[in-house]
């Protein structure tokens, strides 16, 4: 199931939630509930810091052999996701420098992500 999860993300390429990776992708794939899903997940053993290197280490295997002197690329990217709820974890008054239309704050979260791009043959 974890490897199902891993295979979800790469093909997705985004992980908003379980329940997004589930609807969008695994259901469709598996015959595996949504809550298996979540009690795999919920393993001690599984952390985010496993998932991360696993996703790490599946990257840098498909680096062709021709392109591993290539530079891999790490970005990093900040993005605001309005909420109109209160009951989110993190959520806030937060300030859009990229929004032009007289409106600059808003009520939402903000995530920072890490990209990793390896070089592959087309």
């Amino acid at each position: 199931m974890l490897a199902w999860l891993l295979i979800a993300q790469l093909a997705l390429e985004s992980a908003s939630s379980v329940r997004c990776l589930f609807r969008q992708f695994l259901s469709k794939q598996t015959d595996t509930s949504l809550n298996s899903y979540y009690r795999a997940l919920g393993n001690g053993l599984v952390t985010d810091a496993s998932i991360r290197q696993a996703l790490a280490l599946r990257a840098l295997a498909i680096v062709p052999e021709a392109l591993r002197q290539e530079p891999i690329l790490l970005s990093v990217d900040d993005t605001s996701i309005a909420k109109w709820g209160k009951h989110f974890d993190g959520v806030g008054i937060l300030y859009d420098h990229a929004k032009h239309d007289g409106k600059s704050y808003f009520n939402g979260h903000a995530f920072v992500s890490l990209t990793m791009s390896v070089p592959v043959l087309p």
